[in-house]
């Protein structure tokens, strides 16, 4: 007597996907997928419609999970790649994108500049053209925000008008009325404010004697 086996076997089927990504060069790329199916599973990828061969990337598997590693990106590594899973009764693959930049770096720093109490402020930066990122302008660590109190980003080239806190000089405390006698030296103080602070800034001061002026460093 004869016995029939008959094995049932799946095609392949992916269950998860890698999305497409951007990333700087120099990072770590890694896409992973999920797969259903009947072993033996070959798994094949591909970039830009060529094999992948062994260098700068890692193909990893484990259980039913198929990874490609890209230890540090290049210009060149951006491209779409491809993933083809087969066995003895099916074929799937599927694409996604991987961009890669430089990271961004300043053509046109900003430059120090001051202004007085209320007067705007006009900064300006510029970044690399290609790196296809925003620029978002921080204060004493905090993010510049929009008059509705949101997060403001800026395009590349946008520049930044802002209020500044800088503050003239101010004679707060003013020197008293003394009397002298004619050729004795004299003293006359006085407190001066503003920001920044008029003591580590040089201040020009100008004295009046009578109807006659007079100069002090």
């Amino acid at each position: 007597m004869f016995y029939l086996l008959s094995i049932e076997m799946y095609p392949p089927l992916f269950v998860s996907k890698p999305d497409p990504m951007t990333l700087f060069v120099g990072k770590q790329a890694v896409l992973q997928c999920s797969l259903t199916g009947s072993s033996p599973m070959e798994v094949v990828w591909h970039k830009d419609n060529i094999a992948i061969s062994e260098g700068n990337y890692v193909m990893k598997c484990e259980k039913n999970k198929y990874s490609l590693l890209i230890k540090s990106l290049e210009l060149t590594d951006q491209g779409v790649y491809l993933c083809k899973a087969s066995n003895s009764v099916g074929t799937a693959t599927f694409t996604t994108e991987l961009k890669v930049i430089n990271k961004p770096s300043f053509v046109k720093t900003v430059e120090p500049v001051a202004a007085a109490v209320n007067d705007p402020l006009r900064l300006e930066c510029q970044v690399d053209e290609d790196t296809g990122v925003t620029v978002t302008w921080t204060r004493d660590g905090k993010k510049v925000v929009n008059e509705a109190g949101q997060d403001k980003c800026f395009k590349p080239y946008e520049s930044l008008t802002l209020f500044c806190i800088v503050e003239p000089p101010q004679i707060t405390e003013k020197p008293e009325v003394i009397k002298v006698t004619v050729g004795d030296p004299v003293s006359l103080d006085c407190k001066v404010t503003g920001s920044p602070d008029p003591s580590f800034n040089a201040v020009r001061l100008v004295l009046f004697r009578t109807s006659q002026l007079c100069d002090a460093a």
